[in-house]
């Protein structure tokens, strides 16, 4: 056998020493893995933002189950695999639909989103969907058009059909306006008397002068009105 160099032997000393250390590292390691503790490492971990009550029977099953103060404790949504709302509030929907972090809630939804962890929400977490048809379209719509951003962004919705239906908005019923009055309009050329209801019509929105059809006849009362108006009459 031939002899070692020094090297060679403090080599192969190192690598001995290295593989015990990486065994022994093992060992433990599956000691450890023993009892809740190493079934609590591998469970899936759910950030909750609501009561679970409305979600499916089975979704949770298995998870860990985290609530929103949990987030707030280390603002670290990494931490979850899975993001789960069932309840939000319209200020954190307008939040979420902007970018504005400023709110837990919708801090962890617009973090989840963008470092690609799975946000899940249930129809019943759009608390003004029970408003449909009732009041305002135009601001029913301005938050389900929030809604429909958080969708766009990636956030899945679950449409449960437990305590909410999904419905679109239905326009409220109004009273129905009165109609806008039109602008007075001349006599037609075929027709020659102008009656003081005439005069006052025009007069109400002429400036200077009112221009009459050729041929028109002025009642007494509608010249009446012209001049008390001091409005010149002009005959096409």
């Amino acid at each position: 056998m031939s002899e070692m160099s020094i090297d060679d032997i403090v080599t192969l000393i190192t690598k001995q020493v290295m593989e015990t250390i990486a065994q022994k590292k093992q060992a433990a390691g599956a000691a450890d893995c023993q009892g809740e503790a190493c079934v609590e490492s591998v469970r899936k971990k759910v950030l909750l933002v609501g009561p679970k009550d409305p979600l499916p029977e089975g979704i949770l099953t298995g998870a860990a189950i985290y609530d929103i103060e949990d987030f707030k404790a280390e603002r670290n949504v990494l931490k979850y695999d899975q993001v789960i709302i069932t309840k939000l509030d319209l200020a954190q929907l307008s939040d979420a639909a902007n970018g504005r972090t400023g709110d837990p809630v919708a801090n962890a939804i617009i973090y989840a989103l963008l470092e690609g962890v799975d946000v899940l929400m249930t129809g019943c977490a759009l608390c003004y969907r029970k408003f449909a048809g009732k009041g305002s379209s135009a601001f029913y719509n301005m938050l389900d058009g929030y809604a429909k951003k958080l969708q766009i962004y990636g956030v899945k919705l679950l449409d449960t059909n437990l305590q909410l239906k999904v419905q679109e908005a239905v326009p409220p019923k109004y009273p129905s306006k009165p109609a806008i009055a039109h602008m007075p309009v001349l006599p037609p050329k075929d027709s020659r008397l102008v009656t003081e209801s005439d005069a006052l019509k025009l007069a109400a929105d002429a400036k200077d002068q009112v221009t009459l059809p050729a041929g028109s006849i002025l009642t007494p009362l509608a010249k009446d009105v012209f001049t008390r108006a001091k409005l010149k009459v002009v005959m096409e």
